[in-house]
């Protein structure tokens, strides 16, 4: 099965050709643990590649759950149905939402401007230019580590913690023109750094320009991080109980798109069980 060429939304002048899975892939990626997700998708992104081989670690994670639709989208000979269930907030009745992932293509966002946005922001004064960009596989997989590894929420550090991974999240985007090339060695940097920024002027003043950053940057399928976990949101789904009192409202829904969902690892599912 041909997959079409991708344009690597962050980066639209750069080409991305993949293939399809195989019964090898679906084995090699079968049982994958959620707690190493990110790692499995750089893996498996890595694989599907023909010809030059991209490093996906240095995608966006934007560009890494486009990229895994993609394949999952134009591999599935019978289309790529879900179905959401949700509690409608205009009629109170549970509805049922059955949709194709591959409608969602028109959704797909290119950008059409450098992938940053320089901003000056001091530290203790010092004025300090930052180069801010969205949140790459390596950054992903960073978060995904730190996540795993939290406190239980009724655990008195819990709250540290957590607090701790927002200021890393930052660090993750926040970018300086003479950090290390060594990627934990320039997030060290940048983490110690910002932490010594005073927190009512220059760190709300970063944290705003990173939240900015992501707006005007959005690119690939209308994707929002939130706990270093990527949720999609689909079509508007229009209330079918009131349409047929003639009345039109709709509700946005988002899910949880986890990256282990859209690998070949259900090989065992299609032979079902042996007889």
């Amino acid at each position: 099965m041909l997959i079409p060429t991708l344009f690597q939304p962050s980066s639209p002048r750069n080409e991305i050709n993949f293939r399809a899975p195989t019964v090898d892939d679906a084995l090699q990626f079968s049982g994958v643990s959620t707690e190493q997700e990110e790692q499995t998708t750089t893996k498996y992104l890595d694989a599907m590649q023909v010809g030059d081989v991209q490093s996906s670690a240095k995608w966006t994670a934007q560009d890494r759950r486009t990229a895994l639709w993609w394949i999952y989208t134009h591999s599935q000979s019978e289309g790529a149905y879900q179905t959401l269930s949700y509690q409608c907030a205009h009629c109170n009745e549970l509805h049922h939402y059955d949709f194709d992932m591959a409608d969602l293509a028109d959704q797909v966002e290119l950008l059409t401007v450098p992938p940053y946005v320089e901003v000056e922001i001091p530290v203790r004064g010092v004025p300090y230019l930052w180069n801010l960009k969205p949140l790459d596989g390596v950054g992903m997989e960073h978060l995904e580590m730190m996540y795993s590894n939290l406190p239980a929420e009724d655990d008195p550090d819990y709250k540290k913690e957590l607090a701790n991974l927002k200021v890393v999240e930052i660090t993750l985007q926040a970018h300086l023109a003479d950090q290390p090339d060594d990627f934990q060695k320039a997030a060290e940097m940048r983490y110690e750094l910002i932490r010594s920024m005073d927190v009512n002027s220059e760190f709300v003043a970063l944290a705003a320009n990173v939240k900015k950053m992501n707006k005007t940057l959005h690119h690939g399928l209308p994707i929002k991080i939130h706990k270093g976990q990527c949720q999609l949101y689909v079509k508007p789904h229009e209330c079918p109980t009131l349409a047929k009192e003639d009345k039109t409202v709709s509700t946005r829904l988002f899910f949880q798109f986890r990256g282990v969902d859209y690998l070949p690892g259900n090989v065992a599912q299609l032979l079902g069980d042996p007889d």
